[in-house]
């Protein structure tokens, strides 16, 4: 990997077309984490690898070169993510739906990931749902190991509290 990373900084195209597929299906399944909606997954893996490809004579340590790429991919989810929670899908308010629905249907567990502190949420997506350790997890974000493991164990406590809320809600609903 390094001497496909010296020789895209030197402006190979087939060398970092290499690299890319080398990493593609970690690009996939972290974007996947962030998204439901495969055209968000590949707006964002596309916009990564345009601005990889722009910018790699920039990376100072090849052997960073996928910690780096996560890191951009990360960003573009964040902002992806910041534009689509300004769009209102009427179609999908829950206030819609009958006491018969699943409240796991319609309030699952992505549901409420979206609704923890980014910080949080980046963390809990990169752990859970990318299999990443949390070494690997401090590497890419720059965050210390030890804040990394506090975090996770914030979002578990509101995931489970976002959940259970909202079950015992349904079921209210219910009676």
């Amino acid at each position: 990997m390094f001497l496909l990373v010296n020789k895209a900084k030197k402006g190979d195209k087939e060398a970092f077309s290499k690299l890319i597929k080398d990493i593609r299906v970690d690009l996939y399944k972290i974007s996947k984490g962030f998204f439901k909606n495969e055209e968000d997954v590949k707006d964002v893996i596309s916009e990564t690898i345009l601005t990889a490809y722009e910018k790699i004579n920039t990376l100072e340590n090849e052997k960073l070169f996928k910690t780096w790429i996560i890191r951009i991919l990360i960003n573009k989810c964040n902002d992806t993510f910041k534009k689509n929670s300004k769009i209102i899908f009427l179609n999908n308010d829950i206030s819609e739906m009958t006491h018969e629905d699943n409240p796991i249907e319609y309030y699952d567990l992505y549901n409420a990931i979206k609704l923890l502190n980014e910080d949080i949420q980046n963390i809990v997506i990169l752990y859970y749902f990318n299999d990443l350790s949390i070494s690997e997890i401090s590497k890419i974000t720059n965050i210390k190991e030890g804040t990394i493991k506090s975090r996770l164990a914030r979002g578990r406590e509101k995931l489970y509290s976002i959940l259970n809320n909202e079950k015992e809600r349904y079921y209210l609903n219910d009676k």
